[in-house]
C-alpha cells in the first residue's frame, strides 16, 4: 500500500501511530484456526501494518491471559502467545515493533517478577525470530526512538 496521504509533508509532520498491547489479542483462545476472535485480530494486525507510520507495542500481554497462564514458567507462555507473536512478527517486523512492559501493571496477579517474565518472553521471541544484532537493538529501544521522533 502506497501511503500518499503524507505526499509532499514534512517527514518530521507527519502523523505516528503507536499500538499498545499488541493491539488487545484475546489470549484465552485455544483453536487459532477457527477462532472467530483470532482470524478477527490477524485481520486488524495486518490491515494496521500496512502503514509504514504505525508501529507495535510488545505489552500489556499479562493483562490479556487467563490467570492459569499467568503464572506458568515463561517458556509455557511463549508457546502460548505464539500464534500471536508470530502474527506480529510477520506484519510489523524488527522494525516497527517496541518492546514495553506494561510496569507496574504487569505484576497484577503475576508477581513481582513479571517484568523479568515478560523480558524473558521478548527475549525468546527475538531467538525464534533469528533477529540479528541490529534486529534486537531495534527491538529493545531503537524502534521507540525511531516512532517517537527522539534523537539517540
Amino acid at each position: 500500500m502506497i501511503d500518499r496521504a503524507h505526499d509532499g509533508v514534512p517527514e518530521h509532520e507527519k502523523v505516528v501511530f503507536v499500538i499498545n498491547h499488541m493491539c488487545k489479542p484475546d489470549l484465552a483462545v485455544y483453536n487459532t484456526h477457527t477462532s472467530t476472535s483470532f482470524i478477527a485480530w490477524r485481520s486488524a494486525i495486518f490491515t494496521l501494518s500496512s502503514c509504514s507510520r504505525t508501529y507495535m507495542k510488545l505489552s500489556g500481554g499479562f493483562s490479556e491471559m487467563p490467570e492459569s497462564l499467568k503464572k506458568r514458567p515463561f517458556e509455557e507462555i511463549f508457546e502460548a502467545l505464539m500464534p500471536w507473536l508470530t502474527i506480529l512478527i510477520a506484519a510489523f517486523g524488527a522494525d516497527r515493533i517496541m518492546f514495553a512492559s506494561d510496569w507496574p501493571i504487569c505484576t497484577v496477579d503475576v508477581g513481582d517478577g513479571a517484568w523479568e517474565k515478560w523480558r524473558k518472553i521478548v527475549e525468546r521471541l527475538c531467538w525464534m525470530a533469528s533477529f540479528d544484532d541490529e534486529q534486537k537493538r531495534m527491538i529493545w529501544g531503537g524502534t521507540a526512538l525511531q516512532a517517537y521522533g527522539i534523537q539517540s
